[in-house]
């Protein structure tokens, strides 16, 4: 699971610790995806996302 990414490396404590009491909406995952991230070498690209697998949730 990504919940942020630098550009370059951080202290991410401050934001760590802004997160820790953060408390959002309650939701239901029907499923885990599994994704590939492939990054772009050149400036000016997109990234491009690849699903590998999906697995199903609950009953």
């Amino acid at each position: 699971m990504t919940l942020g990414r630098f550009g370059r490396a951080v202290d991410a404590t401050r934001w760590v610790r802004v997160l820790e009491t953060y408390r959002g909406p309650s939701w239901v995952a029907p499923e885990v995806v599994v994704v590939q991230s492939h990054l772009p070498r050149e400036r000016g690209h997109r990234p491009r996302h690849e699903v590998l697998a999906r697995c199903p949730l609950g009953g």
